[in-house]
């Protein structure tokens, strides 16, 4: 790749920074972000402050009998955690309830996937902006310009 070519692919870095700085006001924390949960404990307070100096105090431990034993129940607790596509899946269905896994998967296969190769391939420019965010429209306009180049000189 040419030191000209690769001066019109944006790094990783500058994507980055583009994004977070274009965002200006469009950043906005939700009202709950910060709050703390106010449920009350079931457990007597004396009882809820010795278990939390208890969990504190194993966490910090540096005991190798506490530090294998954390290991070991992370292993575990891993094993029955959500996955990532389970907690996205719960957290689009709370916005969309009608929301499913395979007609979204029907609807990527059939309409989205086609119609974006197809515009990177033929180079459309407005259908790369209307489904692509603004870091990632240039950069795909870029190879695809660049790829179209090439194709001509060969």
């Amino acid at each position: 790749m040419s030191s000209e070519s690769r001066s019109l692919i944006p790094t990783r870095y500058e994507l980055t920074i583009g994004v977070f700085c274009s965002a200006g006001q469009a950043v906005v924390f939700h009202s709950t972000a910060n709050k703390e949960s106010k449920t009350e404990s079931r457990l007597p307070k004396p009882m809820a402050d010795a278990l939390a100096s208890f969990s504190n105090t194993y966490q910090e431990s540096d005991n190798p009998f506490v530090v294998m034993s954390r290991s070991v129940t992370g292993t575990i607790g891993r094993w029955f955690d959500e996955t990532e596509t389970a907690k996205v899946t719960k957290w689009v269905k709370e916005m969309d309830p009608t929301f499913t896994q395979e007609s979204f998967l029907k609807e990527l296969r059939e309409y989205i996937v086609p119609e974006l190769v197809d515009a990177y391939v033929n180079g459309d420019q407005p259908t790369l902006k209307q489904w692509c965010s603004e870091a990632v429209s240039p950069l795909l306009s870029s190879l695809s310009s660049l790829c179209a180049d090439s194709l001509l000189r060969s």
